[in-house]
């Protein structure tokens, strides 16, 4: 019994000693006015919106390139006409290569690199007929590269009347 009421003793004397620790903290706390809880909270807000953001930025973000070829395809339409650009995220060269737009005008290339990027003129999509694309921009693209065909979401850059 001895033992246990040496140890209620030391617990109670540390009680003590950490009420009068925190007692003045507690009491300088509450003495803060109005205007320093206000920018407690515009800091604390501050800082949680800034480490939603960097949370945000570092989530990825490459949703056009998900695809089975990781190919992002975009279209560039200004008040000079259409281009593609094709690029290659892949680590793996694509081989065989066939980019389609509506109409059935297709260009070929042989092969693409890892990384690598094509910007593709109207005049470089061809028809069976030997005649290039039209002037209007199309709405969607066909990506053939050797077995796998796939249509890429088309991002679009850029309208006919920006400046």
């Amino acid at each position: 019994m001895e033992v246990a009421g040496r140890l209620l003793a030391s617990l109670r004397r540390l009680g003590t000693r950490a009420r009068e620790v925190i007692q003045p903290f507690v009491e300088s706390m509450r003495a803060r006015d109005r205007y320093f809880w206000q920018r407690s909270a515009v800091l604390g807000a501050w800082a949680a919106l800034s480490l939603l953001a960097i949370g945000i930025a570092r989530s990825g973000g490459a949703g056009e390139a998900d695809n089975a070829l990781q190919a992002y395809v975009a279209l560039r339409d200004s008040a000079l006409g259409w281009a593609i650009l094709v690029h290659n995220r892949s680590d793996e060269p694509w081989v065989d290569v066939a980019v389609e737009v509506d109409g059935g005008k297709t260009y070929r290339a042989e092969r693409i690199e890892p990384d690598q990027k094509i910007v593709l003129s109207p005049w470089q999509f061809v028809g069976e007929d030997g005649k290039p694309a039209s002037g209007r921009a199309p709405s969607g693209v066909v990506l053939r590269v050797g077995r796998k065909v796939i249509r890429p979401p088309l991002s679009r850059e850029g309208e006919a009347g920006d400046g």
